[in-house]
């Protein structure tokens, strides 16, 4: 006997883990930055390099699993752009912190913009959306637009960020195992 999978409860499921995946990552590298805000350029970057290129995975498989889905444009988009944003972290470490700034800071506005274009299209968790998004484009634009403010700050403010994306993602995560959000899958 067959047994009937409901595939929308199993679509939730697997993406809630592959954002709390991303989210852990995110919470790790932020309070491994924040803790050695001190250390060199280069644990630095490795650290941050490292959670772009977890995060964009997880946004191009998820582009890629839900490629039926309407307004799920952003995936495909957030995912390159922190793939790059964390291959060239990774690959010119120890040139500069101002490379470094610059490549977060785009990564974050990017990210804080299409949150906040995403929390349009979904009216429960919309709240949390725009918080996220709030946070993203404010550290962004405050990386952008003072890139050379010590490498202690810019640790603390990038830390301080992943953190609470890490946990933004997974409350996103709990609502989407909650059913609370039947579009959520789409726009996370």
């Amino acid at each position: 006997m067959a047994v009937a999978v409901n595939t929308d409860k199993q679509e939730r499921r697997e993406a809630s883990w592959a954002l709390i995946f991303a989210s852990v990552i995110a919470i790790a590298a932020g309070t491994l930055v924040i803790s050695y805000p001190d250390r060199t350029l280069i644990v630095l970057a490795i650290a941050i390099g490292v959670a772009l290129i977890i995060s964009g995975t997880v946004q191009l498989v998820t582009a890629f699993r839900r490629r039926h889905v309407t307004g799920a444009v952003h995936h495909p988009v957030l995912g390159i752009v922190a793939l790059i944003a964390g291959l060239i972290v990774i690959r010119h470490p120890g040139d500069s912190l101002l490379a470094l700034a610059i490549a977060v800071g785009v990564y974050l506005i990017i990210s804080g913009l299409l949150r906040l274009g995403a929390a349009a299209s979904v009216p429960g968790a919309r709240w949390l959306l725009i918080l996220l998004g709030l946070i993203d484009l404010g550290a962004g634009v405050l990386i952008v637009a003072w890139p050379e403010f010590g490498l202690a700050a810019f640790a603390i403010v990038v830390g301080i960020t992943f953190i609470v994306r890490g946990f933004g993602g997974i409350a996103l995560a709990i609502l989407i195992r909650k059913e609370k959000e039947p579009d959520l899958v789409a726009v996370v």
